[in-house]
């Protein structure tokens, strides 16, 4: 768009211009506007100055909302999701008709430079952390949870959504069995509230190895990252629900809570088994380890370390005793659990497990076997 002004030269005047730069007449479109009488009444009284302020101050508006917004999603971060996990929780919940667990225990993670042991229990810590904002569990449950880890040396302990009450029942079993087996600390680096493939697969489950970050990687261009964890039934201990448990089947006076003691002592068995084998844990694989911690997996799966226990713990038992128990004997003096076969094989390492839950639940006044294997196991730790 040219000026009118035939002596003016401004040649950048845009087309929605009314007036030109340089001079100050006004253009084609700036004639066109003054021809109409409303037009020239709102600039005599005003008005079209008034319009554009508004325009500015609405702008100012719509900016400042804007960064108010933003400076909101940074300081909250994903509590401003939880609206969305809290409805989705709700629906979750009323489709398996109980409450269930909000936080995945069996994430896997590719690609990730782990360079130590630091970062891979940063990531084990991180992996549950960055979940734990769709949780809705009281302060005072956080607290427990933050305080079993830091009392026992575990990575991450989570108990989200565990209603307080649950939270501390589930709390004086752990201590209760640290304090009874004080160098057990530093190798068990999970437990969490999980939803099973079934809420009938188990109340309690001890996982000596889920390799989580890299397990498809080629070793030698990334690390790998393991956890050895404990994972309870959102269906138990979520819900006000008593788990089904034969008093004949197990030890006297079990109760869900108990049976974390019983994956405890298989957790135990592990720590004894590792030390053994002068390691503190499996948490880090590296080039330099690999075969070896997957060795140590293949033959702590065999059995062969809970066979060992069991019988020495039988041979000290006739010798102080006078007695003269078979195996079968032995294990069934404690539990018809501890007495489990597979393929007409005794399991020790339930039956070991069986008489650590029975320690924790009676102490001294426990069957003689199970104090038999749990002086065995102390030995050995």
């Amino acid at each position: 768009m040219k000026c009118l002004n035939q002596n003016c030269d401004a040649d950048l005047i845009e087309e929605q211009d009314h007036f030109c730069y340089k001079c100050g007449n006004y253009t084609a479109k700036g004639y066109e506007y003054l021809q109409n009488k409303e037009n020239v009444d709102k600039i005599l009284n005003g008005s079209a100055v008034k319009q554009d302020n508004r325009f500015t101050i609405i702008t100012n508006i719509a900016s400042l909302s804007f960064i108010i917004l933003f400076i909101l999603i940074l300081l909250k971060n994903d509590d401003m999701y939880r609206p969305f996990y809290y409805l989705r929780r709700i629906v979750e919940n009323y489709t398996y008709g109980y409450n269930t667990a909000i936080i995945k225990t069996d994430n896997m993670y590719s690609n990730m430079d782990i360079n130590d042991l630091d970062d891979a229990k940063n990531i084990i810590t991180k992996d549950l952390d960055v979940q734990t904002f769709k949780c809705s569990y009281s302060m005072d449950t956080l607290r427990l949870a933050i305080d079993l880890e830091t009392d026992h040396k575990i990575t991450n302990v989570s108990l989200c959504d565990v209603p307080k009450e649950e939270a501390i029942k589930i709390k004086e079993v752990i201590d209760k069995i640290y304090y009874l087996f004080p160098n057990i600390e530093g190798t068990l680096t999970n437990i969490s509230i999980t939803n099973p493939t079934s809420k009938d697969d188990y109340v309690a489950y001890f996982q000596s190895m889920y390799q989580f970050v890299n397990n498809n990687e080629n070793i030698n261009n990334y690390n790998k990252v393991n956890k050895t964890q404990i994972l309870l039934n959102s269906y138990y201990f979520l819900n006000n629900t008593d788990a089904k448990l034969d008093q004949n089947w197990y030890v006297k006076d079990v109760t869900k809570e108990s049976l974390i003691a019983h994956e405890l002592g298989h957790y135990i068995v592990f720590k004894a088994f590792l030390k053994q084998k002068n390691m503190e844990d499996i948490i880090l694989v590296t080039k330099d380890n690999e075969t070896k911690i997957n060795n140590l997996i293949k033959e702590y799966d065999s059995g062969l370390f809970a066979d060992n226990i069991l019988n020495l713990s039988l041979v000290s038992y006739n010798f102080n005793n006078k007695a003269n128990l078979t195996i079968d004997e032995f294990a069934s003096s404690i539990s018809n659990y501890a007495a489990y076969k597979n393929n007409d094989k005794l399991i020790a390492n339930e039956t070991i497990a069986e008489a650590i839950h029975d320690y924790y639940l009676h102490g001294d006044n426990s069957a003689k076997a199970s104090l038999e294997i749990v002086n065995t196991i102390k030995n050995l730790l």
